[in-house]
């Protein structure tokens, strides 16, 4: 059978045969099943990481991972309430093993993210930060607003429908410094005509395409996602935290949004304030994280989890004493964010290697350019197709965060 440290993942045996496996914010502490219907169980084990759910007849990467995901939460939230212990998953989205069953077979996919930290210091001329003599820094425009308060719990916070509230409130400060809400006057109504009064440029090119940027401001940012994330009511739409992956997307989409309308409005009296996205092109960031890779490059599993060292290269490395290698890698098309790779180990068998401990990323000449290291082994008997895939993503330290849980 194929486990995650001790969990069964996979157990030709038995019913379950699809499933997915999410980090938790800390290992648990406890072992514990919990049964969410007769078709799915969700286990925790002592000090492992990872949270799974065992589930059946699910025929897709995606039915898996949209499914696992959600009777992953109902297990957790089983947990709290009955007072076992309180965890929580971690980027999920980019960190996780799912694994489906289809024309009789089990195909397993592991995948992971990996950050280009990014940084250009430009000069803004007078109005710039700047370091005095003391060390302080000095801040042009110093009329601070209560809203950095809850701008910056938006940058701090793991979690996006914290992020996006914090975020809003930011806003909504803003927006009463500067137009005062009439009694009779309802909400939408006040944020369109403060909407007017400001730059067009900002919603223009926020809200590219549209032919009423403000009306789409007040339908994604305000009713779709604002009223879904400060409302929770049976009978009306609401977003449930840790919920459908179709509606975190939604979120992040309005949350980026969000905060590049509130950056941009205040840097018009702050010329201090940090930038509002990423410093590199699209076709750059392609050229430097994936092209090189492209049918060239190999993922390489293997059963070594040394510190990853990236002067050691060579596929004589004795961390390659037991590994494979995948098929060239190609590039990802299914995945919607930025980039991703990924690569395929069809027909995989046990006796190939005993177990996983290490994924890396390498070039054709074996110098591994990233390096994914298990904190618990995975065993994959019973696993007929492997699929590797490493998703990649730009971090500029003065843009903005991109990424929640």
């Amino acid at each position: 059978m194929a486990k995650i440290g001790n969990i069964t993942i996979v157990n030709k045996s038995e019913a379950f045969n699809s499933g997915a496996a999410f980090l938790m914010q800390r290992p648990s502490p406890i072992t514990s099943v919990i049964k969410i219907d007769s078709n799915s169980i969700v286990e925790i084990e002592k000090d492992n990481p990872y949270v799974v759910v065992r589930t059946q007849d699910l025929d897709s990467h995606q039915n898996a991972f949209d499914y696992g995901h959600e009777l992953v939460q109902k297990g957790l939230d089983i947990l709290s309430i009955t007072g076992k212990y309180d965890l929580s998953t971690r980027n999920s989205a980019n960190e996780n093993f799912v694994w489906w069953f289809s024309n009789n077979k089990v195909t397993l996919r592991i995948t992971d993210i990996t950050s280009l930290n990014w940084g250009i210091n430009l000069n803004c001329g007078e109005n710039s930060n700047s370091f005095e003599n003391n060390g302080f820094i000095s801040v042009a425009s110093a009329s601070i607003y209560p809203s950095y308060r809850y701008f910056r719990l938006s940058q701090i916070t793991d979690d996006l429908f914290d992020a996006y509230r914090n975020m809003y409130l930011a806003f909504e400060l803003l927006v009463s410094s500067n137009t005062q809400k009439m009694s009779n006057e309802s909400e939408p109504n006040w944020l369109k005509r403060y909407l007017q009064t400001i730059n067009s440029d900002i919603l223009t090119t926020t809200f590219v395409g549209s032919s009423d940027p403000i009306q789409e401001f007040i339908d994604e940012i305000y009713k779709t996602t604002r009223c879904c994330l400060f409302h929770a009511k049976n009978g009306a739409s609401f977003f449930n935290p840790h919920g459908e992956i179709q509606n975190r997307q939604t979120v992040a989409k309005a949350l980026s949004k969000l905060t590049r309308i509130f950056l941009l409005l205040t840097k018009e009296t702050n010329q201090s304030v940090r930038g509002v996205g990423d410093s590199m092109s699209t076709g750059l960031e392609r050229q430097v994280l994936i092209a090189p890779y492209l049918d060239k490059g190999f993922f390489i599993l293997s059963d070594d989890d040394s510190p990853f060292e990236p002067d050691e290269i060579g596929f004589d490395n004795p961390r390659y004493k037991s590994a494979i290698k995948s098929e060239k890698i190609t590039e990802n098309s299914t995945y919607t964010h930025k980039f991703s790779l990924i690569g395929n180990i069809p027909n995989i068998k046990s006796e190939d290697i005993s177990q996983i401990r290490r994924v890396e990323l390498s070039d054709e000449n074996g110098v591994a350019k990233c390096t994914m290291i298990l904190e618990v082994p995975i065993w994959i008997n019973e696993v007929d197709n492997l699929e590797i895939q490493f998703n990649f993503q730009t971090i500029s330290s003065s843009s903005p965060k991109k990424q929640y849980d």
